[in-house]
């Protein structure tokens, strides 16, 4: 770096009440620079990301920055306070596939925050090395270690919407780690909503409707299509055409033949223009990549049924069985209608007559 160049800190800078020095400057993004720097007391490597609005602010001779346009001194001073908020809804994160922000301060007009240091190189850096696509077995190995860190952004309620090569950095041990927050939203799943911070388009890789600025439609399926651009790139080498060229009909460029029809299946869900067709979760994404269901089963826009609320609903009771008739027994005979002893009398003095005339034939034929 140029040593008279005030467009970033100089090294040898200390910051943060002789806290950090700043080493060498690594970075610079639409938003602000990204340096090496050591913890003076921890004797420990850390990044600084420092917010610096190149467009619309300088910086003297001390370092200190201050806005050039007037017309966008409120808009630079909304972006400083929710860059400090990005930096401590980061903070609060806790997992291993995402930068870990350690410490934020402000200082010389404008505000910093300090992340681990990764020791490693970010995946544009190691697909330049390439100069092809690398082998899909090791794209979709770093694809699902990002795709597990995103699954843990998207519970926290938020978005990270720069899901990139550059965003991607792999460590001496082969690790995918999510970096640069810096255009993250916050969103609201039950509602859609979502707050606004630092809004950035990078052609290729961010979803159509982050192209529009319709912030209120960003979703999960949003970083779905960046990572689906992602996955793209690392097998190609090629970048996705920008959401433009693809509305007004350019095809995506050909994968290689070798590529698995899961892998293909998955990318092309993921890359559907129209934000409802594609994955609406990380999970149903994972899904089609590993076969687990076809794509078009998946481009499909899913409906949940809309079951009627308690308060909405009449409960009708069940019908009654109808009424088993009453069991009627038997008439019992009346008084009147019992036998007398003259009626059981004559009753067996007839029978006895019956069989006596009975036998007397019976004989007469045994005679004869």
């Amino acid at each position: 770096m140029d040593t008279d160049d005030i467009s970033t800190l100089r090294p040898g800078t200390v910051l943060h009440a002789g806290t950090y020095r700043i080493i060498k400057f690594l970075s610079k993004g639409g938003f602000g620079c990204t340096y090496l720097a050591e913890h003076l007391l921890l004797e420990e490597r850390v990044a600084v990301k420092e917010l610096f609005l190149s467009e619309w602010c300088n910086r003297d001779d001390s370092g200190t920055i201050s806005v050039a346009v007037t017309s966008k001194v409120r808009t630079v001073e909304r972006l400083h306070r929710k860059f400090i908020d990005e930096a401590k809804a980061q903070r609060r994160m806790n997992h291993p596939g995402v930068i870990k922000v350690s410490d934020v301060f402000e200082e010389n007009g404008t505000a910093y925050y300090v992340m681990d240091y990764i020791d490693g190189e970010s995946l544009k850096d190691r697909m330049r090395r390439l100069d092809h696509g690398m082998p899909e077995t090791e794209a979709l190995g770093y694809i699902r270690q990002v795709a597990d860190a995103l699954a843990y952004v998207h519970s926290t309620g938020r978005l990270h919407l720069d899901i990139k090569p550059g965003n991607i950095m792999i460590d001496r041990d082969g690790r995918a780690i999510l970096i640069d927050f810096g255009v993250s939203k916050q969103y609201e799943a039950e509602s859609g909503e979502n707050h606004s911070t630092l809004l950035g388009v990078t052609p290729g890789y961010s979803s159509p409707e982050q192209k529009s600025g319709e912030m209120k439609h960003f979703s999960p399926a949003s970083d779905i299509y960046s990572l689906g651009a992602t996955l793209f790139n690392l097998l190609t080498g090629k970048v996705v055409p920008t959401t433009d060229l693809r509305i007004s009909g350019e095809p995506l460029p050909p994968l290689p033949a070798e590529i698995t029809p899961a892998t293909r299946e998955a990318i092309e869900a993921a890359l559907q223009l129209e934000k409802t067709r594609r994955p609406q979760s990380i999970s149903e994404f994972l899904e089609i990549l590993d076969g687990g269901a076809p794509a078009e089963a998946e481009l499909v826009e899913e409906v949940t049924p809309d079951f009627p609320k308690e308060s909405d609903t009449t409960l009708i009771p069940d019908k009654p069985n109808p009424p088993k008739p009453p069991r009627k027994d038997p008439p019992k005979p009346s008084e009147s209608e019992k036998p007398t002893l003259i009626d059981k009398v004559l009753f067996y003095f007839g029978m006895v007559i019956f069989f006596g005339v009975f036998m007397v034939i019976a004989i007469i034929l045994m005679i004869q």
